[in-house]
């Protein structure tokens, strides 16, 4: 099972993280930006990781909803029919 974590850095970085850590040592093939990307151009391997996943998980923070980034990869997800779980973060 692939997931996919989108979030803010702004405010919402050591919660992914800590998610991300945690899917990781529970067996899951997890994609979170700032592990995973280091090759070829930024919004393609986004969008080919969003459309290759099982479950996209949504750090919401603040900053997510105010993100533009954070908007365009749930628009993605929801175009592509993904599995959306929100995780709320106050």
């Amino acid at each position: 099972m692939k997931i996919f974590i989108s979030y803010s850095r702004a405010d919402g970085g050591d919660v992914a993280r800590h998610v991300y850590k945690h899917l990781l040592e529970d067996g899951y093939d997890v994609f979170i930006d700032k592990e995973n990307s280091r090759f070829g151009p930024w919004t393609d391997i986004i969008e080919q990781n969003i459309a290759m996943c099982n479950i996209f998980m949504v750090i919401v923070t603040k900053r997510a909803l105010e993100s533009n980034s954070v908007e365009h990869e749930v628009s993605h997800a929801q175009a592509t029919n993904r599995i959306i779980v929100p995780l709320v973060c106050s």
